[in-house]
């Protein structure tokens, strides 16, 4: 996971994945919003295990965006689901996900960098104040550039 983005306390963080979503948080643990953007289509055990590692990680606001985000959405729901069920994830915590299908890049951007902050805060202590530190950014599939600076000067201004 790369650092693409470290300024006024807010760093952006960033992985492409391909077939194996393996992927450690290089930021200590706290809540974090991710943007999952597929550039391809996925099976659905790559989604089940990327939907568990965003739970056991600490994320509590996934945003989807990209080809299948519905597919993405629902998978990630399914595991959310699953962990409340089994125990492993608090079934009061709220993980929010939501999916982008007609967005244009600038409006995915701004709902990923200036909405999901107003996440459940009750679920999620100090989620808010954490949010103004670390955001994650999956690419599923080729890197998109055009993303990643939409996202920094977001960040920015």
């Amino acid at each position: 996971m790369a650092l693409i983005y470290n300024e006024n306390g807010k760093g952006v963080w960033c992985s492409t994945l391909d077939e194996t979503p393996e992927w450690v948080l290089p930021f200590t643990a706290q809540p974090y919003p991710c943007l999952i953007y597929a550039c391809r289509d996925a099976d659905p055990q790559c989604m089940a295990e990327v939907g568990q590692l965003l739970i056991t990680s600490g994320c509590v606001f996934v945003v989807c965006a990209g080809k299948a985000c519905e597919r993405w959405h629902d998978a990630i729901d399914a595991e959310i689901i699953a962990a409340q069920a089994t125990g492993s994830l608090d079934a009061e915590k709220t993980i929010m996900t939501t999916w982008h299908t007609r967005d244009s890049l600038e409006e995915l951007v701004f709902f990923f960098v200036h909405t999901t902050f107003d996440a459940n805060e009750k679920d999620h202590p100090g989620f808010k104040e954490a949010l103004n530190s670390n955001y994650v950014v999956l690419v599923i599939g080729d890197e998109r550039p055009e993303l990643l600076e939409h996202i920094v000067e977001s960040l920015r201004s």
